[in-house]
């Protein structure tokens, strides 16, 4: 299966039968860097929104080897306590409340502050997700990475 149509079919599937949607999904994966299928295929089942892939193919541009990048961070993720799912939530928030700054982390340097908010689980601090320990951490002690 050539990569438009691998695109077009995880579109479809994500969109689970709105059209706006799908099309929404469409652009976004599209603006993915080419990627082994295999990662493709799971970091896409586990991404949480269009505005999330859009993000995450914004981070990775700015690598120098956006494949080696994207598998490192699923080697990290696999390393970890927490689930892919969980951790592109997490990537989302921190990307969000990023978007609008002058900081342009790389996915390296996103994964890095991702790893801190993890830590501060891991130490005993209580959060109910992930992803709120990541929204706490950056509203407590912001983000002072690349700008």
């Amino acid at each position: 299966m050539n990569p438009s149509d691998l695109i077009e079919k995880f579109a479809l599937k994500k969109a689970h039968g709105a059209e706006s949607l799908r099309i929404s999904w469409l652009q976004a994966l599209a603006a993915l860097p080419d990627l082994p299928r295999g990662v493709l295929e799971r970091v896409v089942v586990a991404l949480p929104s269009p505005g999330a892939t859009r993000q995450l193919a914004l981070f990775l541009s700015r690598e120098p080897d956006e494949a080696a990048a994207l598998e490192g961070f699923l080697s990290d993720i696999d390393e970890s306590g927490e689930s892919l799912n969980d951790w592109l939530a997490a990537f989302e928030v921190f990307a969000d409340h990023l978007r609008g700054t002058a900081h342009r982390p790389s996915l390296t340097d996103a994964a890095g502050y991702l790893h801190c908010c993890e830590e501060a689980i891991d130490s005993g601090s209580r959060y109910e997700t992930f992803p709120m320990a990541v929204q706490t951490m950056l509203e407590t002690y912001g983000y002072e990475g690349n700008s």
